[in-house]
Parts: C-alpha cells; structure tokens; sequence
C-alpha cells in the first residue's frame, strides 16, 4: 500500500513540474516567434524578398526562415512583389 501512495505522490509531483516548466518554456517559445516591431517598406523595382530579407535581418536568421516569417506577416503565398507594394517587415531583437 505504501509503494502505491509514493508512486501517486511521483506522479503528482512529475505533473506539477511539467505544467511549470510549460509556463516558464511557451512564453519563451511565443517570444522568439513575435516581431519585436515591424517597419513598412515600399517594394522598389528589382526589389525581391530576398533582398529585403538580408538588408533587415538583424539577429542573423536564415534567410529562408526570415522570408517564410516576411510573407507570414503579409498574408503572401508567393514570393511575388510588385513595384509600389507595401509590405510589413518584421524586426526581431537580437539577443
């Protein structure tokens, strides 16, 4: 009986540690994922995503990653820019 309630006690405590580590990780996850600001920029002729993505990436993410974050932001489902076009940069801090 007493082996029964020590593994009832690990299993409570295992829990209470898992919901706390969880609350102190998913605010760290969300803030990596969360533009610190954003700045608009008007796309100029023979601008690509590319482009934009290396002149603001400013904590050094992969390229890629950082266009895939550009047209998140923006709704895009392609690459696609015209002259004239806003669009919303996101802006990490670098940390």
């Amino acid at each position: 009986m007493k082996n029964h309630r020590e593994k009832r006690k690990l299993i409570i405590i295992l829990l209470f540690l898992g919901i706390l580590l969880s609350q102190l990780v998913i605010p760290l996850v969300t803030k990596a994922n969360s533009p610190d600001n954003y700045i608009t920029v008007i796309v100029q002729e023979g601008d690509s995503l590319w482009s934009i993505a290396k002149q603001f990436n400013n904590n050094h993410l992969d390229i890629r990653k950082y266009i895939y974050l550009i047209q998140q932001h923006n709704g895009m489902k392609n690459s696609i820019l015209q002259p004239g076009e806003l669009i919303k940069i996101p802006l990490y801090e670098v940390y």
